[in-house]
C-alpha cells in the first residue's frame, strides 16, 4: 500500500499573522528606502546641476575678462600711439588772357600738419605767403588755438585702468575664492561699466573734432592767401590751394571699435559677476543651515558639510 501524505488544509493563525507583519514591515523598509534614496538623488542632481551653471558662469567670466583686457591694451596703445599727417599745397599762376595760354607756377609750397597723441594743437603754427603779387614779403603766421587732449588723454586712462583691473581679477579668481572677493569684484565692474560708455563717447566725440578740424580745407580757412581776392578768377598771379594729404585715420578707428567693444563686455560683466556673487553667497548660506533643515544624508561619495556644537549654539 502507498502511504499518503495529508496536507493541513489551513495555516495556523499564529504563522499567518506573523507573516502579514513581515511584509508589512517589509514594504515600510521599501518605502523608506526608497523616499531616502529619491531625496538623495535628486539632490545630488540639484548639486550638480548648480556646480556646472557656477562653472560655466566662471568659464564665461574668465572669458570675457581675456577679451577685455586684450581690448583694453589694444586701445590704450592704438589711441596713444596714433600719428598722421596731413597737408596742403599753395601756388601761384600766372596766364596771359590774351592768348589763353597758362603758365607753370613761379612758386608753390606745401604745409604739413602733424596730428598726434595728446592732440594738443597749440605749439603748431603755418607761415604761409600774404599773396601772389608780393612771395618775398612778410608772411602770415596763423596759430591754432585747439586743445583735445583732455579727451584722448580721459580715454587712454580708462582703457589702461580696464586692463590693470582685468589683469587683477584674473589673478585674484585664481588666487581667492572668499565671498568679499566676489563682492569686491561686483563694486569694480559697475564701477567700470559705468566710466566706459563715458569716456568712449567722450572719445567718439573727440575723434570727430579732430578730423574736422585737421581738414586741410579747415587749416587754410583763416589764412589770406587762400581767401578773396588772390584766389579770384580775374586775380593775375592767381593763388590756389588745394589738398594733398587728407590723412590716415584707420587706427582712430580701430581704437573707437575696441572701446565700444569694452562698452559692451563690462556691461556683460555686470550680469556674470553679479551670479557670482549671488552663487557664493548661496553657497556659504548653504552650509550654515544645512544641519538645521535636515539634509539628506550624502550619497555617491559626498561630504555633508558639519558645524561644531558651540557654531549650532551660537545661531550659526
Amino acid at each position: 500500500h502507498k502511504a499518503r501524505v495529508i496536507l493541513p488544509t489551513s495555516i495556523p493563525v499564529e504563522v499567518d499573522a506573523i507573516c502579514t507583519c513581515v511584509g508589512i514591515l517589509l514594504k515600510l523598509v521599501i518605502k523608506l528606502f526608497n523616499q531616502q534614496l529619491f531625496k538623495a538623488v535628486k539632490y545630488w542632481v540639484r548639486q550638480k546641476l548648480k556646480d556646472m551653471g557656477i562653472m560655466c558662469n566662471k568659464i564665461c567670466l574668465i572669458s570675457i575678462r581675456i577679451i577685455t583686457l586684450g581690448c583694453a591694451i589694444s586701445a590704450f596703445m592704438v589711441t596713444t600711439g596714433f600719428d598722421t599727417q596731413t597737408s596742403f599745397t599753395m601756388s601761384c599762376t600766372r596766364f596771359d588772357k590774351t592768348a589763353g595760354t597758362t603758365y607753370s607756377p613761379y612758386f608753390k609750397e606745401k604745409f604739413t600738419f602733424n596730428v598726434e597723441y595728446p592732440f594738443k594743437f597749440t605749439d603748431q603754427t603755418l607761415k604761409s605767403y600774404r599773396s601772389c603779387a608780393n612771395p618775398t614779403g612778410t608772411r602770415q603766421a596763423t596759430t591754432y588755438q585747439n586743445d583735445y587732449s583732455f579727451g584722448a588723454h580721459f580715454y587712454a586712462m580708462t582703457c589702461l585702468i580696464c586692463a590693470v583691473y582685468s589683469m587683477a581679477v584674473l589673478v585674484l579668481c585664481a588666487c581667492a575664492r572668499r565671498p568679499l572677493w566676489a563682492t569686491i569684484d561686483m563694486i569694480g565692474t559697475i564701477m567700470l561699466a559705468i566710466a566706459c560708455p563715458v569716456a568712449t563717447t567722450v572719445w567718439a566725440v573727440t575723434v570727430h573734432k579732430i578730423r574736422h578740424f585737421a581738414n586741410p580745407c579747415n587749416l587754410w580757412r583763416g589764412l589770406e592767401f587762400c581767401s578773396d581776392p588772390n584766389t579770384a578768377d580775374s586775380a593775375n598771379p592767381r593763388g590756389e590751394c588745394y589738398e594733398s594729404n587728407l590723412g590716415k585715420w584707420t587706427m582712430l578707428n580701430i581704437s573707437q571699435i575696441c572701446g565700444f567693444v569694452n562698452v559692451f563686455l563690462w556691461t556683460l560683466s555686470v550680469w556674470f559677476v553679479y551670479r557670482q556673487t549671488q552663487s557664493r553667497g548661496q553657497q556659504v548660506s548653504d552650509q550654515k543651515v544645512a544641519p538645521v533643515l535636515g539634509k539628506p544624508k550624502a550619497w555617491f561619495g559626498e561630504q555633508t558639510p558639519q558645524l561644531s556644537r558651540h557654531k549650532l549654539g551660537a545661531g550659526y
